[in-house]
């Protein structure tokens, strides 16, 4: 015999926390020579990150994404995507810590935000 549930007992289903609820958003570029020297590590530091949009910049020659990770801050709702700068090790794809960018742009000339990289050679 089965019951019937009447509006009064169906309980509330919360969605549960991720990335995706969470807004944990960001942006950041990597160097195709990165990806060229390394692709192990670069795939060991991209598997971090839930790609959502990934564009080819000639003009830097790197490719630019844009992801999800519980690396990236949670965004409010109308809050813009930032860029992130990650450092990592070099020879593992290991992510150290991500920081994000503050705004660049207009006529100061910055560094174009992307992975710092910390290598654990020294004999560069």
């Amino acid at each position: 015999m089965t019951k019937k549930v009447t509006k009064k007992e169906k309980k509330a289903v919360k969605p549960k926390k991720n990335i995706f609820t969470e807004r944990r958003f960001g942006k950041f570029s990597i160097g195709i020579g990165y990806l060229y020297r390394d692709p192990k590590a670069a795939a060991n530091f991209l598997k971090e990150i839930l790609i959502l949009r990934a564009e080819m910049v000639a003009s830097t020659n790197s490719i630019e994404y844009e992801g999800c990770s519980r690396h990236f801050k949670p965004l409010q709702l109308k809050q813009s995507v930032p860029f992130y700068q990650f450092n990592i090790v070099v020879e593992t794809g290991d992510i150290i810590e991500a920081k994000e960018m503050e705004f660049y742009g207009g006529l100061k000339r910055v560094k174009r935000p992307g992975l710092t990289v910390n290598s654990e050679k020294q004999d560069r």
